[in-house]
């Protein structure tokens, strides 16, 4: 019905619909920031909620005809305080980083001084890199991972903590695989009289499924999104301490939103519950066991990782010691069918970006388990063999028909 709907309707948009449809049953997805969402999610995120515009926080309304949206965004923020063991939710924000923006409005001042790990080490952007809007509108200081075991020095973070006395502790990671020492961060941040903010964006529903440690209770502040391990639609939220609740509203609005997205807001709803079941705890269980199996068949098979493995659902290659740079190989497993995304790595200093990250949320969606990392972890290595060599089409289309093979028999939907 839908795609009579729309095929009658826009014959172009829906050209493009079915290419990218078709694209994403017939390629391997492994780019660590996705997922695939569930009909109910889809069906919610394109729902009659999207047609209301709502203002303020519950109970706050600008515009009246928001009763039912305040009850939908206290039912979500409730299940979201239920799954994480959260004092306060706020559902508002459009993403992880439009949360992160809300905190730093609610509890800084321009003087202020941000803690963070680097984002050329492995965290997000909005965690002060130079050329994000952030960095220009707080003061950063960030620390590093140790140049021999690429993980962090909590040692040394402690000791930059006492020099520049931050306002706020902020770790979190959209490369960095490994787990953080939360009680260690809260003692450092609270002796400087920081506030611990967590951005759990890309390991939110790893932790929700409790496969891996919350950092709850001893995070201030936690920032999240929806998408990613949640596998839910696009948006974000802010879980904190009831003392932040008021500086975090504050922040969401009237500090940074006004118009919220109800539509979106009902789908995160819904992935809140989802999350909670034991069916999605196997499935985050799974994403684990994949990810660290694949791990150790490339390191054995001589790729090595940043920090020598990984805690979650994503690692590094680190192709230093190969012909190969990760644009190249990225553009390589492309052809291939497989999707991954190049990063630099930390204390490399080349024009050209030397690691790959990998994820295994959406293999693991479309049921692939620890045997199946085998072959994709032989595809992996026939990509890298190729080096910095440009491999002909003949070398890639027996390569592409294996990939096709593990499409067809694990279909994404």
């Amino acid at each position: 019905m839908r795609d009579a709907l729309l095929s009658a309707a826009d014959p172009e948009l829906y050209d493009l619909l079915s290419g990218e449809t078709d694209r994403q049953k017939n390629t391997l997805d492994m780019m660590a920031s996705e997922s695939i969402q569930d009909p109910v999610t889809l069906a919610l995120s394109g729902s009659a909620f999207a047609n209301k515009t709502a203002v303020g926080l519950p109970g706050h309304q600008r515009l009246p005809g928001a009763e039912i949206i305040d009850e939908l965004e206290v039912l979500a923020a409730e299940r979201a305080k239920k799954l994480f063991g959260a004092e306060h939710a706020n559902m508002l924000p459009y993403s992880g980083t439009t949360a992160n923006i809300c905190v730093f409005d609610g509890i800084l001042s321009p003087a202020d001084t941000v803690l963070a790990l680097d984002p050329e080490h492995g965290s997000h952007a909005s965690h002060g890199r130079k050329a994000h809007a952030t960095s220009r509108m707080y003061r950063f200081a960030h620390f590093g991972v140790d140049p021999r075991t690429q993980c962090i020095d909590y040692d040394a973070l402690q000791k930059t903590a006492e020099k520049v006395h931050p306002r706020i502790l902020l770790v979190g990671s959209s490369s960095y695989p490994r787990l953080f020492d939360y009680a260690r961060l809260a003692d450092i941040a609270h002796r400087c009289g920081a506030v611990l903010m967590a951005d759990i964006a890309h390991t939110s529903g790893l932790t929700a499924a409790g496969v891996i440690p919350s950092p709850f209770p001893h995070a201030d502040i936690v920032t999240a999104s929806c998408t990613k391990t949640m596998c839910g639609t696009h948006t974000g939220f802010i879980l904190c301490k009831k003392e932040y609740a008021g500086q975090v509203d504050r922040g969401v609005y009237p500090g940074l939103i006004a118009s919220m997205h109800p539509q979106t807001i009902a789908a995160a709803a819904w992935a809140m519950k989802r999350a909670g079941t034991e069916a999605f705890r196997r499935l985050m269980k799974q994403v684990l066991d994949n990810t660290q199996t694949l791990a150790v068949q490339l390191i054995s098979g001589g790729i090595p990782l940043l920090t020598g493995g990984t805690d979650c659902h994503m690692f590094v290659m680190d192709l230093r010691g190969t012909s190969a740079n990760g644009r190249k190989l990225s553009e390589d497993l492309g052809r291939m069918g497989i999707w991954v995304n190049s990063k630099s790595i930390p204390w490399d200093t080349g024009d050209v970006p030397m690691g790959i990250r990998v994820g295994c949320t959406v293999l693991t969606q479309r049921g692939m388990g620890e045997k199946d990392m085998t072959e994709i972890a032989d595809l992996f290595r026939e990509a890298v063999s190729f080096g910095d060599r440009i491999p002909d089409e003949e070398e890639i289309r027996p390569l592409r028909a294996r990939v096709q093979a593990l499409c067809d028999a694990f279909p994404a939907w």
